[in-house]
């Protein structure tokens, strides 16, 4: 099938509108969790900003840490419980509002009672946050509009991931070191610099595209390193949003060693597949040749 002929199948079924979105409710959550890194699992190392709780550590109250400790005491405080909740053993179904409430139990009454601690004293701090980044998100929306779509379909042609959400979600988040996603929802910290802030954003959409696509499992099966799946990521973001960005980006956002494993082998084999352009071979012929490429 000819490329063109693909690009226009791809962007017909392509109807995905990306939103931005400035959350109190989100930010305040994710400010709490920086402030307690330790007590959250999932998404670990956007929470982990070490500057951010550096410079809140007076909010790190003892009263917070004593509510987190007795939520610990029930498991991990990340989004499995609301997975898991949503299992009626009992089969007597019900509405999943009902379900989760009574899932999650004193698991909730507990996070009300974080959330309304917490609050005490970022309330002080949320109306400067506020308006920075309902500023940030209209100057980055506008940045964003020009090449997003294309990104997208560029990051589903490389995975070839079957993900075609009719929206995503694109969260602001104050304190985040990096970003987070979540099929349709995507968290990012605000970066000044609106290249490297397209660069986080492509991360996130190939991270998700690729988790979608069952690359670990790919990986795994072919007898590749599962350490370079964030390689294979940020590579594919890095093909994805390449063209769009400002030429002396293009060097300087290349993934690189120490921080991705085993880059020179992974961007060799896109390289080989023509991964980013019209003469792609697809990611069997990629994981094929990456399995043969050097460490």
């Amino acid at each position: 099938m000819c490329t063109e002929l693909l690009d226009r199948i791809l962007r017909t079924q392509l109807v995905t509108e990306f939103r931005f979105h400035v959350d109190r409710g989100l930010n305040l959550f994710c400010h709490t969790i920086c402030l307690f890194p330790e007590s959250y699992r999932s998404e670990g190392s956007a929470f982990n900003n070490a500057k951010y709780r550096e410079k809140h550590s007076n909010l790190r109250q003892q009263a917070l840490a004593n509510l987190f400790s007795n939520l610990l005491q029930l498991g991990w405080a990340d989004w499995d419980f609301v997975g898991l909740s949503l299992i009626d053993g009992s089969g007597a179904g019900g509405s999943s509002e009902n379900r989760i409430r009574h899932g999650l139990g004193r698991l909730s009454n507990i996070w009300s009672a974080i959330l309304e601690e917490s609050w005490k004293g970022y309330g002080e701090m949320w109306p400067a946050i506020e308006a920075s980044l309902t500023k940030y998100k209209s100057q980055f929306e506008d940045a964003w509009k020009a090449s997003g779509e294309d990104v997208l379909l560029r990051v589903k042609r490389i995975s070839e991931a079957e993900w075609d959400p009719k929206h995503i979600d694109v969260h602001l988040v104050d304190c985040l070191y990096g970003g987070a996603s979540y099929i349709d929802k995507i968290l990012i910290g605000p970066v000044s610099d609106f290249e490297i802030e397209k660069k986080l954003l492509s991360h996130e959409l190939s991270e998700t595209a690729f988790a979608v696509n069952g690359l670990q499992s790919k990986l795994q099966t072919r007898g590749i390193n599962p350490g370079v799946f964030h390689t294979v990521v940020d590579t594919a973001a890095y093909l994805s949003v390449k063209p769009w960005l400002k030429s002396e980006y293009v060097e300087r956002l290349k993934p690189k060693s120490p921080y991705y494993a085993e880059t020179e082998a992974v961007y060799s084999a896109f390289e080989k597949c023509g991964a980013g352009s019209e003469a792609y071979l697809g990611l069997e012929e990629f994981l094929t040749v990456l399995a043969k490429e050097p460490g």
